[in-house]
């Protein structure tokens, strides 16, 4: 029996960043950081930073709700991704397949986590929400349309 499941419950480090793939799909990059819970032999915490990917509704909930500075749990699996650089070197990144990611506290004014409507000149930046139709499948699933290699958030030079 294999398991891959990990729970995460730590700080945004900067705002969702929103994109999407060629097929529609909405995905958010986060980033959390998660304070050790012991000290380093210099009696210091130390803290573990996440690279996380949400997609679809999980995407849509953390670019219109979520701001940097934020706690909150993260529930998904890793993954990891293994490439060759141009000089041959080879790298492996993991990132956090975010199945499910939840506030842990209020907002900053009191209210509970819920939606608050942007002023209108601000609706821009609000992801429309995504059809009801069936997803086509995950990218980074066998069998999905998308390569391995894959990768929205590389730098498009």
């Amino acid at each position: 029996m294999n398991y891959n499941r990990i729970v995460l419950v730590g700080r945004l480090t900067r705002d969702p960043e929103y994109r999407s793939t060629p097929q529609g799909s909405t995905i958010a990059r986060i980033s959390v950081a998660v304070g050790r819970s012991f000290k380093n032999k210099d009696g210091e915490y130390d803290t573990d930073f996440f690279d996380c990917t949400a997609w679809q509704s999980q995407a849509e909930y953390a670019i219109n709700y979520l701001k940097k500075g934020r706690l909150v749990l993260v529930e998904g699996r890793m993954e990891s991704r293994k490439w060759t650089s141009q000089a041959g070197e080879k790298h492996t990144s993991w990132d956090v397949h975010v199945d499910n990611i939840r506030p842990m506290e209020s907002n900053r004014d009191g209210s509970e986590g819920g939606f608050r409507p942007a002023a209108p000149a601000a609706q821009s930046n609000i992801v429309p929400p995504v059809s009801s139709a069936p997803a086509t499948g995950d990218p980074f699933n066998s069998g999905s349309e998308m390569p391995s290699d894959y990768d929205p958030f590389a730098d498009e030079s």
